[in-house]
């Protein structure tokens, strides 16, 4: 396993721990925000292999996609699934950028990333 996906685990794993649901899934977002991160820097940086970069940019699009669906009297707040789908719309812009191998698109999605942790 790889230091990054590792990384990631344990910070998904510890966005599990949180006492509330919308406190776990507020927590989930910010932390697929810097999972992606991480995961797009890694790949700039030759650190890590393009099919986990996508793999890492899959799940989190899944999640943060179901955040942002959410139901209103079924856990995110309305502010958690903002969060959500504004990172939701960040992970599939650096999806396609990364299906043209535009290394410059991700890492201005890579950037726009840090304003969603927190």
């Amino acid at each position: 396993m790889t230091r990054v996906a590792g990384l990631a685990l344990v910070v998904v794993a510890l966005a599990a721990c949180s006492r509330s649901s919308s406190d776990r899934d507020a927590q989930i977002v910010v932390s697929w925000a810097a999972t992606t991160e991480m995961a797009a820097d890694a790949w700039l940086r030759g650190r890590t292999p393009t099919s986990y970069f996508a793999q890492t940019l899959e799940r989190a699009r899944v999640s943060l996609e179901a955040r942002a669906r959410a139901r209103r009297d079924h856990a995110p707040t309305a502010d958690v699934r903002r969060r959500a789908e504004r990172l939701a719309d960040s992970v599939g812009r650096m999806r396609a950028a990364l299906a043209r191998g535009d290394r410059e698109a991700v890492d201005l999605a890579r950037r726009g990333l840090r304003g969603e942790r927190g």
